[in-house]
C-alpha cells in the first residue's frame, strides 16, 4: 500500500465510499496530475478526496481553480491593481476634510 492509499483511507473524506478501492484513487490522482501539471499534488488530492475519488467532478473543480488562477495571473501581468477594499472605496466617495482654523 502506498502513501496516497494510506492518505485516502485515513482522511475521513471518503467514509461514504467504502467500496472505493485505493488503486482507483491512485489512478485518478495520477491522471489528474497529468491533466493539471501546474497544480500542487496536495490541491489535487484534496479535490479528489472531497469528490469521494470521482474523476469527473474533480476535473470540473480543478478546471475552475485553474481558470481562477489564470485570471489572477493575467491581471497581475497586465498591471491591474488589486481590488480596492471597502475603506478605500469609501475614501474616494467622501470629500477631503476641510482645514479647520485655530
Amino acid at each position: 500500500m502506498n502513501f496516497l492509499s494510506l492518505l485516502a483511507m485515513g482522511s475521513g473524506h471518503n467514509q461514504g465510499q467504502q467500496g472505493r478501492e485505493p488503486q482507483k484513487l491512485d489512478n485518478a490522482f495520477n491522471k489528474l496530475k497529468d491533466f493539471f501539471p501546474s497544480m500542487t499534488p496536495d490541491i489535487i488530492m484534496d479535490v479528489l478526496l472531497l469528490n469521494d475519488g470521482a474523476l469527473e467532478p474533480s476535473i470540473d473543480h480543478l478546471l475552475q481553480l485553474a481558470s481562477s488562477e489564470s485570471d489572477l495571473l493575467k491581471a497581475s501581468e497586465s498591471g491591474q491593481s488589486r481590488a480596492k477594499t471597502w475603506d478605500e472605496k469609501e475614501d474616494e466617495k467622501s470629500p477631503p476634510p476641510s482645514p479647520t482654523s485655530p
